[in-house]
Protein backbone atom coordinates (compact mmCIF):
# COMPACT_ATOMS: atom_id res chain seq x y z
CA UNK A 1 0.00 0.00 0.00
CA UNK A 2 2.77 1.97 0.60
CA UNK A 3 4.74 1.59 -2.51
CA UNK A 4 5.89 4.17 -4.67
CA UNK A 5 4.04 6.76 -2.31
CA UNK A 6 5.83 10.29 -2.21
CA UNK A 7 3.33 11.10 1.02
CA UNK A 8 5.76 10.78 4.12
CA UNK A 9 4.61 7.43 6.04
CA UNK A 10 3.76 8.86 9.01
CA UNK A 11 0.58 11.13 7.36
CA UNK A 12 -0.50 7.41 5.68
CA UNK A 13 -0.77 6.49 9.43
CA UNK A 14 -2.66 9.67 10.73
CA UNK A 15 -5.26 9.05 7.69
CA UNK A 16 -5.50 5.39 8.48
CA UNK A 17 -5.99 6.31 12.15
CA UNK A 18 -8.90 8.75 11.04
CA UNK A 19 -10.17 6.58 8.54
CA UNK A 20 -11.16 3.04 10.05
CA UNK A 21 -12.94 4.06 12.68
CA UNK A 22 -15.63 6.19 10.95
CA UNK A 23 -18.79 4.65 9.78
CA UNK A 24 -19.25 7.00 6.59
CA UNK A 25 -15.53 7.76 6.18
CA UNK A 26 -14.14 11.38 5.94
CA UNK A 27 -14.36 13.23 2.60
CA UNK A 28 -11.39 13.98 0.97
CA UNK A 29 -11.09 17.61 1.89
CA UNK A 30 -11.13 16.81 5.28
CA UNK A 31 -9.12 14.69 5.11
CA UNK A 32 -6.12 16.51 3.20
CA UNK A 33 -6.57 19.26 5.83
CA UNK A 34 -6.09 16.99 8.71
CA UNK A 35 -2.70 16.06 7.14
CA UNK A 36 -1.82 19.76 5.81
CA UNK A 37 0.40 20.07 2.84
CA UNK A 38 -0.98 17.16 0.88
CA UNK A 39 -3.36 17.78 -2.17
CA UNK A 40 -6.76 16.65 -3.21
CA UNK A 41 -5.56 14.59 -5.43
CA UNK A 42 -3.28 12.70 -2.98
CA UNK A 43 -5.93 12.66 -0.27
CA UNK A 44 -8.13 10.96 -3.10
CA UNK A 45 -5.39 8.40 -3.85
CA UNK A 46 -4.65 7.83 -0.16
CA UNK A 47 -8.54 7.16 0.59
CA UNK A 48 -9.18 4.58 -1.88
CA UNK A 49 -6.13 2.33 -1.60
CA UNK A 50 -6.90 2.23 1.96
CA UNK A 51 -10.25 1.30 1.50
CA UNK A 52 -9.41 -1.54 -0.97
CA UNK A 53 -6.25 -3.00 1.75
CA UNK A 54 -8.94 -2.63 4.35
CA UNK A 55 -11.90 -3.84 2.76
CA UNK A 56 -14.07 -1.27 4.00
CA UNK A 57 -17.03 -0.82 2.16
CA UNK A 58 -19.99 2.08 2.36
CA UNK A 59 -23.41 0.62 2.19
CA UNK A 60 -25.80 3.17 1.63
CA UNK A 61 -29.34 1.47 1.83
CA UNK A 62 -31.95 3.84 0.70
CA UNK A 63 -34.95 3.95 2.06
CA UNK A 64 -38.85 5.45 1.52
CA UNK A 65 -39.14 7.37 -1.87
CA UNK A 66 -36.43 6.63 -4.58
CA UNK A 67 -35.61 8.07 -8.48
CA UNK A 68 -33.92 6.05 -10.66
CA UNK A 69 -31.69 7.02 -13.61
CA UNK A 70 -29.51 6.07 -15.61
CA UNK A 71 -26.73 7.76 -18.23
CA UNK A 72 -23.72 6.70 -20.51
CA UNK A 73 -20.35 8.55 -19.07
CA UNK A 74 -17.99 9.20 -21.96
CA UNK A 75 -16.47 11.94 -24.12
CA UNK A 76 -17.46 12.41 -27.75
CA UNK A 77 -15.82 10.96 -30.36
CA UNK A 78 -14.55 13.99 -32.77
CA UNK A 79 -12.73 15.01 -29.32
CA UNK A 80 -10.69 12.19 -29.20
CA UNK A 81 -7.31 11.50 -30.63
CA UNK A 82 -7.26 9.58 -33.99
CA UNK A 83 -5.81 6.42 -33.10
CA UNK A 84 -8.33 6.44 -30.10
CA UNK A 85 -11.79 6.92 -31.90
CA UNK A 86 -14.09 4.38 -31.94
CA UNK A 87 -15.10 2.99 -35.37
CA UNK A 88 -18.92 3.09 -37.39
CA UNK A 89 -20.12 5.20 -34.13
CA UNK A 90 -22.79 8.31 -35.43
CA UNK A 91 -24.31 10.66 -33.58
CA UNK A 92 -25.79 9.30 -30.08
CA UNK A 93 -23.90 5.84 -30.34
CA UNK A 94 -23.43 4.18 -26.67
CA UNK A 95 -21.01 1.47 -28.18
CA UNK A 96 -17.83 3.46 -26.53
CA UNK A 97 -19.31 4.40 -23.43
CA UNK A 98 -19.74 3.16 -19.90
CA UNK A 99 -23.55 2.73 -18.70
CA UNK A 100 -23.93 4.60 -14.81
CA UNK A 101 -27.44 4.23 -12.78
CA UNK A 102 -27.82 6.70 -10.28
CA UNK A 103 -30.42 6.41 -7.18
CA UNK A 104 -31.40 9.80 -5.45
CA UNK A 105 -33.21 9.56 -2.13
CA UNK A 106 -35.79 12.13 -1.82
CA UNK A 107 -34.70 13.89 1.10
CA UNK A 108 -30.51 13.54 0.43
CA UNK A 109 -29.11 10.35 -0.17
CA UNK A 110 -27.68 9.98 -3.87
CA UNK A 111 -25.90 7.09 -5.03
CA UNK A 112 -23.78 6.10 -8.42
CA UNK A 113 -22.72 2.46 -9.66
CA UNK A 114 -21.22 1.86 -13.20
CA UNK A 115 -23.19 -0.98 -14.63
CA UNK A 116 -22.74 -3.50 -17.00
CA UNK A 117 -25.21 -2.90 -19.10
CA UNK A 118 -28.77 -1.16 -19.28
CA UNK A 119 -30.71 -4.18 -19.84
CA UNK A 120 -33.50 -5.07 -17.03
CA UNK A 121 -32.71 -9.05 -16.87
Amino acid sequence: MFQGSKAPLIKWFVAIYLLTPTKKGVSFTQLSRYISIITYKTARFINHLIRECFGIVVDEKLDGEVELDETFVGGKDKNRHRNKKVKHTHFRSFRDKAPEMHLLQLGGKVVCKVVRDTSCK
